[in-house]
């Protein structure tokens, strides 16, 4: 994976005359990459065999009148594959053309940008996919026809479903009227909204461990975990609430308690206040909030813990804070700007976020707390959310910074490799494919890449691997 790069063996065809602006591989066979672009088109590509000859020749055609009608109209004609050109001279390279090609002028199509795509996680004769028309639809990709679309009051910048959902099939969808909507594709209705962001959101994808689960980073600066059975959230993520801070504020807690206790033991007399120092600075703290609310005239429900108990209405307001855990409240941020990214690692331990404070924050998926590790030059000043992604051993990081995608140590940071010359333009997205171990990006060079391990190191290690095995005991009857 280390020594991934600009591949000469294998070019996607791109079908988009605009930037490549969401990618996704379909979780069933991770062979179909689905793509969505500026141009509202969204394709559908089969990154294992390669296409045949006329399905070429239709393709560069296709972007042939691309060009020329972009010359008429005085619109950016889309830049030519460096990838294709460099894999020319390669002659056992495979070329993949679009399979599906939906345009901007298909029956129920988008009218504009098309910000999201997302596979049915079940079966890849289904997807989804979001646009700056503020709709969300869902296609029938044998056919290539929308099944049912859900008109939302403001843009789509992102859509996701979860990939191990058994109870439920909800699409979660951020926009930019601050709310993050589910909706049902098999109802054909909006089931939960959830309320808290005080921004557009960005950047949304669901936990990894929990169907129920999913975070959402918006223009606010806010991280926020939801449980979509409950309105409020679990957790809002404080980009200084660090396991450091923790330690040291129980440290500060449990001297402050023993000094109280020698000052009350020292008083004459003093054993309702000796009973009143022993009683946790937690709990004090909580009894006094309460007092002050019931003061305030505050309706408060559920049990006395507050942080765990639910709500019977929404999340709203002042009542949002009883929900949330001791030291967050909700005005804390994840970083001091917009957040364009969020990802989770695969084994659900971690969380990864981008802002474009050009900060990437990892938080501890069972703390919710920021583990204080740094990603050098993790430039980002993007304008629209961005897809990260994360390699299928949760051991790297994928993060579009520019023109460049750059690869870190998710665990401690460090930059292991840059990877540069496949794009002439800004990246959106990308995605990576654990089965092929490759990696695809699109950018609005409107190009899709392919990154791939050297066929040199690939091939030593194979050699090496076969000299190893055959050092073993040759066993016989």
């Amino acid at each position: 994976m280390h020594t991934l790069e600009f591949s000469n063996a294998k070019v996607v065809r791109s079908a988009h005359s605009g930037g490549v602006t969401a990618l996704d591989l379909d979780p069933t066979e991770q062979r179909y990459l689905l793509a969505g672009a500026a141009d509202a088109s969204v394709a559908i590509y089969d990154t294992q065999q390669p296409s045949t000859a006329e399905a070429l020749g239709a393709a560069q055609a296709a972007q042939t009148s691309a060009a020329a009608a972009a010359a008429l109209t005085g619109a950016r004609a889309p830049r030519a594959s460096v990838q294709a050109a460099v894999a020319a001279a390669n002659a056992e390279h495979s070329e993949h053309a679009a399979l599906l090609s939906i345009g901007k002028q298909a029956p129920g199509a988008h009218k504009y940008s098309v910000s999201a795509v997302a596979w049915y996680p079940v079966d890849s004769g289904l997807f989804v996919s979001g646009g700056y028309d503020s709709e969300v639809k869902v296609w029938d990709a044998n056919c290539a026809a929308v099944v049912h679309t859900f008109s939302l009051s403001a843009r789509v910048y992102t859509a996701a479903m979860s990939p191990i959902a058994t109870a439920h099939c909800s699409v979660a969808v951020g926009s930019g009227d601050t709310q993050v909507q589910l909706c049902d594709i098999v109802s054909g209705a909006f089931t939960h909204t959830l309320s808290g962001h005080r921004a557009a959101v960005w950047a949304l994808h669901w936990s990894p461990s929990s169907e129920w689960q999913l975070v959402t980073g918006g223009c606010d600066g806010q991280l926020r975990l939801w449980d979509i059975r409950r309105p409020g959230p679990l957790h809002i993520f404080d980009q200084h609430d660090t396991q450091q801070q923790h330690e040291q504020r129980r440290q500060q807690q449990q001297q402050q308690q023993q000094q109280q206790q020698q000052e009350a033991a020292a008083q004459p007399g003093g054993g309702e206040r000796r009973q009143d120092v022993q009683q946790p600075a937690a709990a004090r703290a909580t009894q006094r909030q309460g007092s002050a609310g019931r003061q305030r005239g505050l309706q408060r429900s559920g049990s006395a813990g507050g942080a765990n108990s639910a709500p019977a209405a929404g999340a709203g307001g002042g009542s949002e804070r009883m929900f949330l855990p001791d030291k967050v409240t909700k005005y804390s941020t994840a970083h001091a700007g917009p957040i364009t990214g969020v990802v989770p690692t695969l084994d659900g331990l971690s969380w990864v976020s981008a802002g474009t404070d050009d900060r990437l924050r990892l938080w501890d998926a069972a703390t919710y707390r920021h583990a204080l590790v740094h990603y050098p030059t993790a430039y980002n000043r993007a304008q629209r959310g961005r897809q990260l992604a994360v390699s299928d051993d949760s051991s790297t990081l994928f993060f579009p910074s520019g023109s460049v995608l750059q690869m870190y140590a998710v665990g401690s940071g460090g930059l292991l490799r840059t990877l540069a010359g496949g794009h002439f333009d800004t990246i959106n997205c990308c995605r990576w494919n654990g089965a092929a171990q490759e990696l695809y990006s699109g950018g609005d060079d409107c190009n899709i890449v392919v990154w791939a391990p050297a066929p040199e190191r690939v091939t030593a290690e194979r050699e090496a691997w076969q000299r190893g095995n055959s050092d073993g005991d040759a066993w016989s009857d």
